[in-house]
């Protein structure tokens, strides 16, 4: 997580202007949101905290796709997408915002172990998100077609694999939670993110994306970012699974 905040931090500096640079910059903030809520809510033993941190992460979880789907159509197109695209995002986006402050989201809080009991209807985020990963890998499909240079081609599989392989990542993670309720395994979704910054590092040395020509330096502030990232990851595995330990012996 601290390597990709250091990475959206330069490059939004770099350009604040930059439609690309702010997407980037916005899908990040949003994925280090949902990780502090969720670590607030596997640390807290309050049922009032428990529900509003997991209302909170459930409703901005699929932001982190519609980010990422904006982001790629933003460096393949080289320009901003059509209105009517925002509005059909927000569309699908919006009836999530309306029944997460209701009982149809959640519906309250085991006893036994202070975990979260999801409705029915909480699964809806999870639509979004196949969604997203769909219209990613069409969009994909229909430029690299339309492209007729080779290394525009290069460049569309390149970046499509890093956003997929976060968006795909972060499902399996969350599914897995949500149908297994194994959430020491599922954290292990997480890695997506690192995986994505690699990808977006190598995209920016190969094809200039940002224009930044700071990456030499850059790297080894990454490697250091992702020894700690590692650390505090484990840390925090460790540390959830001694509270819902510790919860379910009560």
């Amino acid at each position: 997580m601290l390597a990709s905040l250091m990475l959206a931090l330069l490059i939004i500096r770099q350009n604040m202007n930059g439609l690309a640079n702010r997407v980037l910059f916005f899908t990040v903030i949003v994925f280090a949101t949902w990780l502090f809520l969720d670590s607030v809510y596997w640390a807290s033993n309050r049922s009032d905290v428990a529900m509003f941190m997991w209302s909170v992460t459930i409703l901005i979880e699929p932001l982190v796709y519609i980010g990422s789907l904006y982001f790629l159509y933003v460096l393949i197109d080289k320009q901003d997408v059509a209105f009517r695209i925002k509005l059909k995002w927000f569309l699908l986006w919006v009836p999530l915002a309306v029944i997460a402050p209701t009982q149809y989201l959640l519906s309250g809080v085991e006893v036994s172990s202070c975990l979260v009991k999801e409705n029915s209807l909480s699964f809806y985020s999870y639509f979004i998100e196949v969604v997203c990963i769909m219209w990613i890998t069409a969009l994909a499909c229909q430029r690299y077609r339309a492209s007729t240079i080779k290394e525009q081609k290069d460049k569309i599989i390149f970046l499509t694999t890093g956003v997929l392989l976060l968006c795909l990542a972060f499902t399996w993670g969350n599914l897995f939670g949500s149908f297994t309720e194994n959430w020491q395994i599922a954290q292990y979704g997480l890695f997506g993110m690192p995986i994505f910054i690699a990808f977006l590092l190598y995209a920016i040395e190969k094809y200039k994306i940002f224009n930044i020509h700071l990456i030499g330096s850059l790297l080894f502030l990454i490697v250091m970012a992702f020894s700690i990232t590692a650390t505090y990851y484990r840390a925090m595995v460790l540390h959830d699974y001694d509270i819902v330990d510790s919860r379910s012996q009560q």
